[in-house]
């Protein structure tokens, strides 16, 4: 049997349409993470509870030297310091536990009310805390060899005075000691963009976690999430408000407590994904539906913005 020019391209017409057609991979959530205490390491979460503030407890406390809140920028062994939650058999938080490499755990009861509030300044905007005592406080001192004090969030800051949220219509949005924003959300495929254009004797060392996310999410394009508006994720929805600059904490060795002297990766996201000056990677966002986000949920996007 003959088959005609025509018939052979028809054929492949139909095969590319239907190619075309095929369902694609889905954006979805492939790593949760908290941060309970400010600039401290993580806790990877199979689901979280999204409430006011974003993550439940994420940032919920910060490390003070006197009214400062300190980041590892000027404590760069906070990254080290890894904070956990002990549970009663009902399931409730009874203690958060503060864990260090050389030294024992510390407990702190959650049921024990912290002194009365004082108030801190971050990023220019005011809230409360309460300090957690003299205990925890000499516990810290033998990590770090400085009277740091621990202080939980009593009042949260507003988001909307933020100096880089001021001209957007922001109501009724609190924010924990996170620096900005209350959930950032980067992608899998954005960070191996940046990995495979990183210098080679830091592509290695190079994780996603130094870019600090609470939701990451994967089969997406390169820096799609710049872009996304209202979106949501399992029972959850989403504002984006700004793509994230990043600092020099980015650049931190987590084993040499160093400062990479190249400033890398943030000279390459300045090159690749920035204007030069600033570099960005991940988006800020804002809850504005709460409830339960899991690993596998997928992201809804429903509205997109062009932020330069």
């Amino acid at each position: 049997m003959n088959i005609s020019f025509f018939e052979i391209f028809l054929i492949l017409a139909i095969v590319l349409f239907l190619f075309l057609l095929r369902p694609g991979k889905k954006a979805v959530v492939i790593d949760i993470i908290c941060y309970p205490i400010k600039s401290c390491a993580g806790i990877h979460l199979e689901r979280a509870e999204i409430e006011d503030l974003g993550i439940k407890n994420d940032r919920k406390w910060g490390i003070f030297l006197g009214k400062k809140v300190i980041s590892q920028i000027e404590e760069p062994k906070m990254l080290k310091l890894q904070p956990s939650f002990k549970y009663t058999s009902t399931g409730i938080h009874s203690h958060l536990v503060l864990s260090y490499p050389g030294f024992a755990d510390y407990y702190l009861s959650l049921s024990v009310k912290p002194s009365e509030d004082s108030s801190f300044n971050l990023e220019e905007v005011e809230g409360k805390y309460s300090d957690e005592g003299d205990s925890v406080a000499e516990w810290l001192l033998g990590v770090f060899g400085k009277p740091y004090r621990l202080g939980q969030l009593s009042k949260p800051r507003d988001l909307s005075k933020l100096s880089c949220f001021k001209e957007q219509n922001i109501k009724n949005q609190g924010l924990s000691f996170a620096s900005e924003g209350q959930i950032l959300i980067t992608t899998f495929e954005s960070f191996e963009d940046v990995k495979v254009n990183v210098p080679l004797q830091i592509r290695n060392k190079l994780n996603i976690q130094c870019f600090r996310p609470n939701i990451v999410i994967k089969h997406t394009n390169n820096y799609e999430e710049d872009k996304w508006g209202n979106f949501s994720i399992g029972e959850c929805e989403f504002e984006g408000l700004k793509k994230c600059d990043r600092c020099r904490m980015t650049t931190l060795d987590s084993e040499s407590f160093e400062f990479d002297p190249s400033c890398e990766p943030l000279n390459t996201l300045r090159k690749m994904h920035g204007d030069g000056i600033k570099g960005y990677f991940g988006l800020l966002a804002m809850r504005t539906k709460n409830g339960l986000v899991r690993v596998g949920d997928k992201v809804k996007v429903s509205s997109r913005v062009d932020r330069k």
